[in-house]
């Protein structure tokens, strides 16, 4: 794909608000996880977890690894649960720590229910 970032984003944009997934899906085929992680980074907290569910599993880790530990607490808070407990179960364990650090209490809970926050130091 040889669009620029900026029509990238601005397509997803048209995408999302159209409810296009099979064209959400076609815009992510093909991008190396860099570019997928550059496109998340630019987008709201909403729109980025929609497309980042599209995101394919193999990639989704890679992707979900390299964004900025606020960014992954945003994401974490906008996923459905049981996308983001798979997801926190395949992360290294520390970088488990370092995102439990980032997030709010009441995420941080629901993705470890038995043990508290910062526990696994």
């Amino acid at each position: 794909m040889t669009d620029s970032l900026d029509e990238r984003i601005t397509r997803s944009r048209t995408l999302l608000s159209d409810h296009d997934l099979a064209g959400l899906a076609d815009l992510l085929t093909g991008l190396r996880e860099h570019e997928v992680t550059r496109l998340l980074e630019r987008l709201d907290a909403d729109d980025r977890a929609a497309l980042f569910r599209l995101i394919e599993k193999d990639t989704a880790l890679g992707v979900f690894e390299s964004l900025d530990p606020p960014l992954r607490g945003e994401l974490v808070d906008a996923l459905r649960d049981d996308h983001v407990v798979a997801l926190f179960e395949d992360l290294d364990p520390d970088d488990r720590v370092e995102l439990l650090d980032e997030l709010p209490a009441s995420v941080a809970r629901r993705l470890c229910p038995g043990s508290p926050p910062g526990s696994a130091r």
